[in-house]
């Protein structure tokens, strides 16, 4: 291998390490009851998204809204069940829809 690859991938690992270790949340040591770390997203998909992490004393929930062809991933207060599959509106205006709110399965 060339000195010049090996020195590429050093970097990449090296930005991958320092760039986890910025992207993860530790809510464990929360006081407020908020211990849960969820992902957070908007946007068309896993790729064009504004995304994060936020601390939650509830559940992680992924929201799929096929009308709007939208992703939206984050947290609410209340325990959920896995893969319960209900159908909730979100109190997210879509300004490109004339105002409508999010709206999918969850």
């Amino acid at each position: 291998m060339s000195h010049s690859l090996v020195f590429q991938l050093l970097i990449v690992m090296l930005f991958g390490l320092v760039s986890g270790e910025i992207l993860q949340k530790n809510c464990s040591e929360n006081t407020d009851g908020r211990s849960l770390s969820c992902y957070t997203c908007l946007g068309r998909d896993q790729i064009n998204c504004e995304r994060g992490l936020t601390c939650c004393m509830g559940s992680c929930f992924k929201l799929v809204d096929l009308d709007h062809d939208l992703i939206v991933k984050g947290c609410v207060n209340e325990d959920e069940e896995d893969a319960s599959m209900k159908v909730r509106t979100l109190d997210i205006n879509l300004y490109w829809a004339n105002g409508e709110k999010v709206k999918g399965h969850f």
